[in-house]
């Protein structure tokens, strides 16, 4: 059962469709090596991905600062070049989600980026991936034709620094002098609230065209797990 492979493995070229000669050497050194003819190796079809570069997270709405890249070999180890297929990238559900242990889900992860990309000479890389939504045990699938795919490890993407600010709920039309409530609520680039901001909001009014209003009451509250919360 002999077999020839893993003759290209990432960063080395590839060395199939060259000659090759079997050596035979016998265990008494009476008898002499015996070589065989010239044959030919080629690449079997394709029947394994392997991610060559994991990508790396960063923050919600941020793309990876590496991007992952996927090489298809045969059952020898060689990385198939023939293969041009498209091959796709899937966000797969928090692990808690797939065990039920938090079950229903409270949120389905958003993302962005080049979630397609056609293999050239057998590898693919991606570019442009990045997620939205804040969460844990998040992973990336990678598949194409004939049932070839593979899985990332398991990542966390804890929520970024606060960027923005939210209003998270406020009175209809008042009345002047009426006390009426509002709530802002600061948030990360991927639209994540951020429940460590710190310092405070303040509120002022205006009338458009008209400039500034006045504006009564505490105009000025601290952050409370990311929330600023005015009240009548």
């Amino acid at each position: 059962d002999l077999r020839i492979g893993g003759c290209n493995a990432p960063g080395e070229n590839a060395c199939f469709d060259v000659d090759y000669q079997f050596d035979f050497t016998a265990s008494s050194s009476v008898v002499s090596t015996a070589r065989s003819s010239t044959f030919v190796v080629n690449v079997g079809p394709a029947s394994e991905m392997r991610i060559v570069r994991h990508h790396v997270a960063s923050f919600p709405g941020f793309v990876f600062p590496t991007q992952p890249e996927i090489w298809v070999y045969d059952d020898g180890g060689n990385v198939v070049e023939s293969y041009e297929e498209l091959v796709t990238v899937s966000l797969e559900p928090a692990l808690d989600c797939l065990l039920c242990t938090a079950c229903p889900c409270t949120s389905t992860p958003e993302w962005f980026g080049e979630t397609e990309v056609r293999a050239v000479r057998g590898r693919v890389s991606f570019a442009g991936l990045g997620i939205d939504t804040a969460g844990g045990q998040y992973r990336l699938r990678f598949a194409g034709p004939g049932g070839l795919s593979v899985t990332s490890f398991y990542f966390d993407l804890a929520v970024g620094p606060g960027e923005t600010l939210r209003i998270v709920s406020q009175d209809a039309d008042t009345t002047g002098g009426v006390d009426f409530s509002v709530a802002v609520e600061a948030i990360d680039r991927g639209g994540n609230r951020v429940p460590a901001q710190g310092g405070a909001v303040s509120a002022v009014v205006s009338r458009g065209a008209e400039g500034a209003g006045v504006l009564f009451g505490t105009t000025t509250r601290p952050f409370v797990s990311g929330v600023g919360t005015f009240s009548a």
